[in-house]
């Protein structure tokens, strides 16, 4: 496992995943709940996914929080159900 630091919009999490692909899912996942739950600016929104290495190197991730990646996914796809339910469109099973 990698450490990334995510940083969606000047907010920083750090995240351990098993390559930086999984990071960046966990980042869109992360931007998608904050977005829900209106703790972005506005809908434009940036996101990086960086390496520790790549961080430390910008003097980024010293007050990072610290994600829990299952947790951060999990609670993604429970709100895709929930937003399906209501509207009432059929979800997508991502495996």
């Amino acid at each position: 496992m990698t450490e990334y630091l995510i940083i969606i919009d000047s907010e920083q999490f750090l995240v351990e995943a098993p390559h930086r692909l999984m990071a960046w899912e966990v980042a869109l996942a992360k931007a998608a709940l904050m977005h829900h739950h209106d703790e972005l600016a506005d809908d434009n929104v940036t996101i990086e996914v960086l390496s520790m290495k790549e961080a430390r190197k910008e003097g980024l991730g010293l007050f990072a929080e610290r994600l829990d990646r299952l947790e951060v996914l999990e609670e993604f796809e429970r709100l895709r159900f929930e937003e399906a339910h209501r509207t009432g469109q059929p979800v997508e099973v991502i495996s």
